[in-house]
């Protein structure tokens, strides 16, 4: 969770004008945002209030936006999208209007600062409900699932209730109310929003996926042929994988750029490769791999996501990379989880992304973790293995 806030940065007094920046903390990381005005927190308190609450419903929008669409994303993103709202009129401005003093914020997503919170309405989205129908029964799945720290299904889960909250409004039928019209109806909501392929595959495949446990446990009549027309898959390698990849060429630069050994760049620098050396191995997968899942040059582990066991030969350039981190008796292999445990991964996630987005300014490239594994399954496909065996 989000908490916005707003501080007039260096006054001496409440009577002092200072620069007056909007605070976005999460998990003891800050990041500041200028609000574009100075004042003293009188006038902030006062005079500049509407100002004020405009631009922290603007911030709680974008972040409801990156939170539904993508689960977890670093601080300074949000940043950058407040500031694109700046210099265009902004999109939420309908929204907030609409909303006037309803404006609410979902607080399992954010919360405000006390000298504002007033200005808000807060809902706890099905802290109690009736799990047969759909809206509780996912928020419950959420809830049990946050328990067992399944961070990657917990994220899809949590967007997927907040998807369906959308389209239904103030309704939420029964599971056992569920039928095809209801997943064409929502199918038809999610293409009208113009949102990528790929991002209404996730709805749709998460929503088949939640279907199928609740049939499991008799709460509705799930039917395959609900979802024959509707596509859930994640989609093949060819040109969405070529799009994201990064050519050989700079993945060399990559992997051969003098950073200082002892900085996050160079930790992130080597785990990106290290997840192209491994097939495209996921952020989740490496963070928590511990010293017991290598044995006789192998990487042996269950994916986080699925739980289904892999083993992959570790060659000599993973392995290099596997000797410069392990150090006697620790938990992890990399230093990313250490002391804090799996809970910390969105945090992880966010430092991650923010690093190698530094690398790729460095080089003049947009470097993303997933550019290993799309870079990977590209010049497998390039290569054609299959075929260059009979040449």
């Amino acid at each position: 969770m989000i908490k916005l806030s707003v501080e007039v940065k260096r006054p001496g007094s409440t009577t002092e004008r200072g620069e007056v920046v909007f605070t976005l903390t999460r998990d003891g990381h800050k990041c500041e945002i200028p609000a574009g005005i100075r004042a003293t927190k009188i006038e902030v308190r006062n005079t500049f209030r509407p100002l004020i609450i405009h631009g922290l419903k603007v911030l709680y929008c974008i972040i409801e936006d990156f939170t539904n669409t993508r689960g977890t994303f670093p601080l300074d993103e949000v940043a950058t999208a407040f500031r694109r709202q700046e210099t265009t009129l902004h999109s939420y401005d309908h929204r907030i209007l609409t909303a006037g003093a309803d404006f609410a914020i979902d607080s399992s997503i954010a919360s405000v600062g006390r000298y504002f919170r007033s200005d808000f309405k807060t809902h706890s989205p099905h802290q109690t409900g009736d799990p047969d129908n759909i809206l509780d029964y996912i928020w419950q799945r959420y809830l049990i699932l946050k328990s067992q720290r399944h961070t990657g299904t917990v994220n899809s889960y949590r967007s997927l209730h907040n998807s369906l909250a959308a389209y239904l409004g103030d309704s939420s039928p029964r599971l056992d109310r569920i039928d095809a019209n209801f997943i064409t109806g929502y199918d038809r909501y999610l293409k009208s929003r113009g949102i990528e392929p790929a991002t209404h595959a996730f709805y749709m495949r998460t929503l088949k996926t939640l279907l199928n446990q609740a049939n499991a446990e008799g709460r509705c009549q799930m039917m395959g042929s609900w979802f024959a027309d509707i596509s859930t898959a994640v989609g093949p390698v060819g040109a969405k994988a070529a799009q994201k990849a990064i050519d050989p060429a700079h993945l060399r630069k990559v992997a051969t750029l003098s950073l200082d050994v002892t900085s996050f760049l160079s930790l992130a620098r080597d785990i990106f490769m290290f997840s192209f050396y491994c097939k495209g191995l996921e952020l989740a997968d490496i963070a928590n791999l511990r010293p017991e899942n290598v044995t006789d040059g192998y990487l042996t582990f269950r994916k986080r996501r699925r739980g289904i066991e892999q083993r992959i030969r570790l060659l000599p350039k993973a392995r290099r990379i596997l000797d410069r981190y392990r150090t006697p008796g620790a938990q992890y292999i990399f230093p990313l989880l250490e002391n804090r445990g799996s809970d910390y991964f969105s945090t992880v996630r966010a430092n991650v992304a923010g690093a190698l987005r530094e690398i790729g300014k460095m080089l003049g490239i947009h470097l993303t973790f997933s550019a290993s594994r799309y870079s990977w399954l590209t010049l497998t496909e390039q290569a054609n293995p299959a075929e260059n065996l009979f040449e």
